[in-house]
């Protein structure tokens, strides 16, 4: 059992241009769980968010479809098991201070 519950909130944009990040579910999966502060984590909670915008005559048109991580196989050993989430839901709604 960890001595410590930690979060991180991440947003990591994927798509094409020099700023953006490219490689695979599980490489960028990894790059966030093994960063140098968070080493070894697992996701608690998790979604892949794909948004197509195009252009449809003089429309731009937004398409927005939403996937929780735990539909992913490829990362499926980084997600957390069930009493690591029920450990850190209970910190969360405790207020984190387990001496009251």
């Amino acid at each position: 059992m960890p001595s410590c519950v930690c979060a991180k909130d991440v947003e990591v944009k994927v798509g094409k241009g020099p700023w953006m990040k490219d490689g695979t579910l599980r490489q960028l999966a990894l790059g966030i769980t093994n960063d140098g502060d968070f080493q070894y984590t697992r996701f608690i909670d998790g979604a892949v968010k794909i948004t197509h915008t195009k252009v449809v005559g003089s429309s731009v048109v937004t398409r927005t479809r939403c996937f929780n991580l735990s539909m992913f196989p490829s990362i499926a050993d980084l997600m957390a098991d069930e009493k690591l989430q029920e450990q850190y839901e209970d910190t969360l709604y405790s207020g984190g201070d387990e001496d009251e």
